[in-house]
């Protein structure tokens, strides 16, 4: 069963598209014989940051075990935020680069 909800508990109708395409990953994973750790996935409500502080928290149930609500994710090698911030990104990068900096004035 899987269910979406706000911070108020009252089940959300505009995410039955979502629920929808969940429910299609499912089947695909059981038709495969596979299984999906619940406890390796997450949660993230994508949007500017107003809607963000005008919308409760979602909270995701996947056959029993709620997801983990995250506000930033790691998703391809990109860093994504809640809020659609490309802050923590950059910071990653930023300190990708300095190391490699360091090596490459040392090789000097």
């Amino acid at each position: 069963m899987i269910q979406l909800h706000m911070s108020r508990g009252t089940q959300v109708p505009r995410f039955k598209h979502s629920c929808k395409q969940i429910i299609h990953v499912k089947e695909w994973l059981s038709k495969n014989k596979l299984s999906l750790n619940t406890s390796k996935c997450g949660s993230i409500l994508l949007g500017t940051l107003q809607r963000l502080l005008h919308s409760d928290e979602l909270r995701v149930e996947l056959d029993n075990p709620l997801l983990e609500y995250l506000s930033e994710s790691p998703y391809i090698g990109l860093y994504l935020s809640n809020d659609l911030s490309w802050a923590k990104h950059i910071d990653k990068l930023c300190t990708k680069l300095s190391q490699q900096v360091k090596i490459l004035s040392r090789i000097k």
